[in-house]
């Protein structure tokens, strides 16, 4: 091509100068690759590849936090590991000493051998305090799995199982339960009962296929509703044995009587005598009882007097229906208890260890399930009464005629072990507080081997909405008497101002639950509570307590008594003392087992200062090693299985940093021509403008000359 100088421009110097301007470009790429021996050091270099790129790199770094993720899981298991196998060595020491008692009749051997056992009893639960891991104890039940990220992406996570190893969690049988005492008949309902933060929905008729009747308010049905969200709650509920205490007989027919009741649908034909022995008609409705058990699912037992009359029983669960058509028979005459429906008990284990939290919804009704609100330690057995409802009249304080726990007669509660319930001239006293009753039955503990605590008096209010137009209402409350003036502009944490400005002196706190109020006397102190209207309760957010309107002074006002928890490290019985069964189950209690079956025997009930309680021992200790060779055969398992994925995520780790190596390296080859090729055009493009500037210089020459020959 040939290029013809112009005045006006220097098409080669320009030729030129774009040559060496993208020689300088090329030569600054070359120059900043094999300085950071990077092909894509901004998104200009490669615009598809930056996100790959970045993409790779988050996967890299993700991949190194696993393999340190893996790591501290196998520290965690490796540590669960040896404390199991320090447990299973003692366990082996214990199994020695019992072997030994069993076989002896020396009183100093076998006290000795006691002493050593206790020992390791407490070595058991010194193991599992000691074994924790940055803080968390790992093996007493309170941390019941942990969450491993074992991967670079969300949803490549290992949950690593931990187990509780506590003394009262080693032994024969399932988890230690809390059980429900029994007693309504009620469905559960949506929302009535709230299980570690999740609602268990409705109890339905048709979970239940044994009850004659009132099939969706038996155990069996509420169980059922429970158990449909055992993967969320970690809780298991399992249905008891169905107990109906007798009636205590006081009339005798005139003469040999012929007649019918009917259980569970079935009418069952008894003749009772005139004779005064009461034992007699006892005995003759057990006997007819129990010829149709296969029929009614229940089996009968004489309750051992006319106080107690005849005991029902069904081992499944089912309700236990009975009715009465037949004049001439009565409840009062064969000590069966009262026409009507009957439910069974059930029992929540915790599936992790962790402890179960019981709560309500608002506006709905607790009570239908058995339980009171609180918190509850796994393994451990435990009941609560059930709480009486709120009333204007008498309450029923416990009598030492009234309650017998593991066969031992509870003494009556004390007005004096109570200081904290403000004792109203009716409807509360401090003798029928929770309280009081807890303070009884401890006083029993070192023989009952149970001990009672009083719990927190919890009333779960609704109904409010916010006001319309200004009232005043008025409230009384443990004895003070307070001014509730409610305007357009009050809402709930304004009405519970209110009321805890009065805190000090009436021991109850009031805090918003979104549908009204929820009040709380954290000691379990009884509550006298009432208002002059019912309309005034609705609008202070305290509907569904029963407030009925003028109950605002302390002649008048409801009494709500809080119930008790029973506890123990193995189950336990309750029955109805020489009074019979009428104060036992005003009280709140049924009879029964409670905590678990007879059959959950644990290290915590395991003694060998005997021959006979040796040998039980010695049953409750291989259990204990059974359940500690199979979590050590999971421990062991899991090691292994963090061992494969820490070698599965190094692999990963290595195999992205070769990808991410390859998208992102400079070719240093490549890069290392491509910068002399981009020295030499620019040294060959300075030499061309130069030359490019010389050919203008000679048109100015040309034109100079002409200028001056004229």
């Amino acid at each position: 091509m040939t290029t013809i100088a112009s005045g006006n421009s220097n098409i080669n110097a320009l030729i030129a100068g774009n040559a060496m301007a993208a020689a300088n470009t090329a030569m600054a790429t070359s120059t900043q690759r094999l300085s950071t021996f990077k092909r894509i050091n901004s998104s200009a270099d490669d615009p598809s590849g930056i996100g790959m790129s970045n993409t790779l790199n988050a996967k890299i770094l993700g991949l190194a936090q696993a393999n340190k993720n893996i790591n501290q899981g196998i520290a965690m298991t490796q540590i669960v590991d040896t404390s199991l196998s320090s447990i299973q060595t003692t366990l082996a020491s214990m199994r020695t000493l019992a072997l030994s008692s069993s076989t002896s009749v020396s009183a100093n051997t076998l006290a000795a051998n006691q002493a050593a056992f206790a020992q390791y009893l407490a070595q058991i639960n010194t193991i599992t305090t000691q074994a924790t891991y940055n803080g968390y104890s790992l093996m007493n039940g309170s941390l019941s799995s942990a969450p491993l990220q074992v991967g670079a992406e969300a949803g490549n996570t290992i949950s690593l199982s931990l187990p509780t190893t506590t003394t009262a969690a080693l032994g024969l049988g399932t988890p230690l339960a809390l059980s429900s005492v029994g007693s309504s008949t009620t469905a559960l309902a949506s929302g009535d009962l709230i299980l570690n933060g999740y609602t268990v929905g409705a109890s339905l008729a048709a979970s239940d296929n044994l009850s004659s009747s009132g099939n969706a308010g038996s155990a069996i049905a509420k169980a059922a509703a429970i158990n449909l969200l055992s993967s969320s709650t970690k809780v298991t509920a399992t249905v008891g044995t169905t107990t109906v205490g007798g009636t205590s007989m006081t009339t005798l027919p005139g003469a040999a009587t012929a007649g019918t009741f009917t259980l569970n649908g079935k009418s069952i034909s008894v003749t009772l005598s005139s004779t005064s022995d009461y034992s007699v008609n006892r005995a003759a409705v057990v006997t007819a009882i129990n010829q149709n058990t296969g029929l009614t699912g229940v089996s009968a037992t004489d309750g051992g007097d006319a106080t107690h009359g005849v005991v029902l029983q069904a081992s499944d669960g089912r309700n236990i229906v009975l009715a009465f058509s037949d004049a001439n028979i009565t409840a009062t005459n064969t000590g069966l208890a009262a026409a009507g429906t009957y439910v069974g008990s059930y029992s929540l284990y915790s599936n992790s260890g962790s402890s179960i939290v019981v709560g309500t919804t608002p506006g709905n009704t607790l009570s239908n399930s058995d339980f009171a609100i609180g918190t509850y330690t796994a393994n451990v057995a435990q009941v609560s009464s059930k709480a009486p409802t709120a009333s204007a009249l008498a309450p029923t304080a416990l009598s030492s005629s009234d309650l017998v726990i593991n066969g031992r007669s509870i003494a009556g509660a004390l007005s004096t072990d109570d200081t904290a319930t403000f004792a109203s001239t009716t409807s509360v006293t401090k003798a029928s507080s929770a309280i009081a009753s807890a303070a009884a039955i401890n006083k029993s503990s070192a023989n009952t081997g149970v001990t009672a605590t009083a719990n927190a008096n919890v009333l779960v209010g609704s109904g409010f909405t916010t006001p319309t137009a200004s009232a005043t209402y008025s409230l009384y409350l443990n004895g003070s008497t307070i001014s509730l003036a409610l305007t357009t502009a009050s809402s709930l944490s304004t009405i519970a101002a209110d009321i805890n400005a009065y805190t000090g002196s009436t021991g109850v706190v009031a805090s918003s639950n979104t549908s009204g109020l929820t009040l709380t006397a954290t000691d379990g102190r009884s509550i006298s509570m009432g208002m002059d209207t019912t309309a005034g309760a609705t609008a202070a957010g305290l509907a569904g307590l029963g407030i009925t309107a003028g109950s605002n002074t302390v002649g008048t006002a409801l009494g709500y008594i809080s119930s008790v928890t029973l506890s123990s490290s193995k189950p336990f019985t309750l029955a109805s003392g020489t009074a019979g069964n009428t104060s036992f189950e005003k009280l709140g209690f049924k009879n029964g087992t409670y905590g678990g079956t007879t059959q959950n025997l644990k290290l915590t009930s395991a003694d060998i200062s005997s021959s006979a309680t040796a040998t039980t021992a010695l049953s409750i200790i291989d259990g204990a090693i059974s359940q500690v060779s199979a979590l050590q055969g999971y421990s062991g398992a899991m090691i292994n299985r963090l061992g494969y994925q820490n070698t599965l995520a190094t692999s990963m780790g290595t195999y992205n940093s070769s990808a991410y190596s390859n998208l992102t390296s400079a070719d240093i080859a490549a890069e290392t021509t491509a910068l002399a090729k981009a020295q030499i055009i620019q040294a060959s493009a300075t030499a061309m403008l130069a030359q490019a500037n010389l050919s203008d210089q000679a048109v100015l020459n040309l034109l100079k000359y002409e200028f001056m020959s004229h």
